[in-house]
């Protein structure tokens, strides 16, 4: 059961990780596309005699340190999210392992105090693994027929 938690946790970061890598590859696309547009305006400014040389030189000058200031921004708000997501990921399988814990020590405190016997406890632990398995009845419906023909 733990290990089907874990795999969902591994899971979901990689998902997220990708998404941020795909997110990141189309800001710098989309950064680097208005760049050209603008040095097409530029080109075009100056093929027209609209500015001098050394104003679109200038001019050149900005926009490529802008795009650079972009995309390391970029870069910067992709490394954060990576970061918080493995964050993320290693606090959910600290609490994984926590909450594995505790319901280990509280069943053998209910098994010891007998509440609930072992037998029990491990048709528990089977029932609620065969949840999750592929193929297995949903949450809310029963695996035996029997128990909705029970009235109220």
């Amino acid at each position: 059961m733990k290990e089907i938690f874990e795999q969902g946790i591994t899971e979901t970061y990689r998902q997220k990780s990708n998404h941020n890598q795909q997110w990141r590859d189309e800001e710098i696309s989309k950064r680097n596309q208005a760049y050209q547009d603008e040095l097409e305006i530029e080109r075009w400014k100056l093929n027209h005699k609209k500015q001098t040389p050394d104003s679109y030189n200038t001019k050149l000058e900005q926009m490529r340190a802008a795009l650079e200031q972009d995309k390391k921004q970029v870069t910067q708000t992709f490394e954060s999210h990576q970061q918080q997501l493995e964050t993320n990921r290693e606090e959910g399988l600290k609490s994984l392992k926590s909450l594995t814990d505790k319901l280990k020590e509280t069943s053998k405190t209910l098994v010891s105090q007998k509440i609930l016997n072992p037998d029990a406890l491990t048709n528990i632990v089977k029932e609620t693994g065969q949840l999750s398995q592929p193929g297995s009845p949903k949450r809310g419906y029963s695996s035996k027929p029997w128990r909705s023909q029970i009235s109220h």
